[in-house]
This record gives structure tokens, sequence and C-alpha cells, in this order.
């Protein structure tokens, strides 16, 4: 069974945009299961999503605001495992920063994809990923983000879809 874990952890608006390449992927695997992980304060935004299986919380922010507190380390490792036990056979990483492809590269999915080139925010995230993808003549996040869909076999939107 095909298990897929969306990364993108922040940003209202970056996340609405990655629905549609969600969505996308969802349409053209059906029979895949897919699980996004997001921060903890968003998650109720995918929240009864019918494209996502499961919504899985990543505290970052948090994680830094307390990095000293003997717990931080245990949240993180809990989340980790949180991730893991999805079991994701692939995993596609759409904020392309180091701390969301930590999380895509720690997933144990075989197949990670990611931004690649001028769309890689961090570069340093780029070796979390098997496959970089460049989103050449796209005019907004929403194609941006579609590049990685197709990657992973949806098939193109129309700009009026």
């Amino acid at each position: 069974m095909l298990r897929i874990l969306v990364t993108r952890l922040s940003s209202i608006g970056d996340i609405v945009h990655a629905l549609p390449a969600v969505a996308a992927v969802s349409k053209a695997l059906p029979d895949a299961k897919i699980a996004w992980a997001v921060e903890t304060r968003y998650a109720g935004l995918l929240e009864g999503n019918p494209f996502i299986r499961r919504v899985i919380p990543v505290d970052t922010l948090g994680w830094k605001r307390k990095w000293k507190s003997y717990r931080t380390p245990g949240d993180v490792i809990r989340t980790l495992q949180a991730v893991r036990s999805f079991r994701p056979t692939a995993a596609i990483d759409f904020q392309g920063l180091v701390k969301s492809a930590v999380i895509t590269g720690l997933s144990g999915a075989r197949r990670r994809v990611g931004f690649g080139g001028r769309w890689l925010r961090e570069r340093a995230a780029g070796i979390f990923y098997t496959e970089q993808v460049e989103a050449e003549n796209s005019l907004h996040a929403v194609e941006e983000n579609m590049a990685l869909a197709e990657r992973m076999g949806a098939a193109p939107i129309s700009r009026a879809e």
C-alpha cells in the first residue's frame, strides 16, 4: 500500500497553496493514504479534509522556544515516532526548509521528493531528498507545488482549476 507523507509545516497561506497539489496526488493515486505533518497551531486547517487520512502535529516553534527544557527532546522523539508510525513509502516536502526536510528524511520513506534549484529555500534541505524538482514556468505557488505533485504522478491542472 502506498503511504505518502506530506510536509508543509506552517504559514496558513502556504498550507492553502499546497492543498490543490495534495488533492491532485490523492486523485491520481486513489488507494494511497496521505498524512500531513504540520505545525500544531495549524493542524485544525487540515482536520476533516477528505484527501488527508491523518494529520501529524509538529511543534517546531515550541521546541525552539523551549530548547532548554528537559521535555523538549522527548517531544521531538515522540513526534518523529508519530511520523514513522505512519510508515510512509513516499514523502513530499512542499516547504524546502531544513526543518521540514529533516522530518521528511527521518520519516523512513524511501522516495523523498522536494524542490531543487532556486525553488529550494535552504540548500541544505536538498540532502534529505531522493528527487529534486525545479518548478519551471511556474507563476504562482500553487503551480510550484503542482510540479511536486506531477512528479508523484498527478495530472497537471489548468489555471482555471
